[in-house]
């Protein structure tokens, strides 16, 4: 059974997905799409890995929270340590994370 803030947790996942910039950060980066990416990005993140980690209620009670809360940032530092800033990645990562 969920408590409050897993409901929570689950409509900022939905928010998350839903929102037209993020497209880029729904599933993990791969080899074909970035061939140097996992040497870069030592601990890679998508919201395909936060919401399957939801589903498994890892995220449950206060430390999971600030565990989700870690995922999350993780996505965006993992953008802006990837990509340039002139790129597309980095400025919708930047607007995402303002959302």
């Amino acid at each position: 059974r969920r408590r409050v803030e897993d409901a929570d947790l689950g409509a900022i996942i939905e928010a998350f997905e839903k929102h037209n910039m993020s497209y880029p950060f729904l599933l993990p980066v791969t080899r074909k799409e970035a061939p140097d990416y996992h040497q870069i990005v030592k601990k890679p993140m998508s919201l395909s890995m936060i919401k399957a980690r939801y589903n498994n209620h890892e995220y449950d009670g206060k430390v999971g929270m600030k565990n989700f809360i870690k995922d999350f940032e993780l996505i965006f530092s993992n953008a802006f340590t990837y990509n340039r800033k002139s790129s597309l990645v980095y400025k919708l990562a930047e607007e995402v994370q303002e959302f």
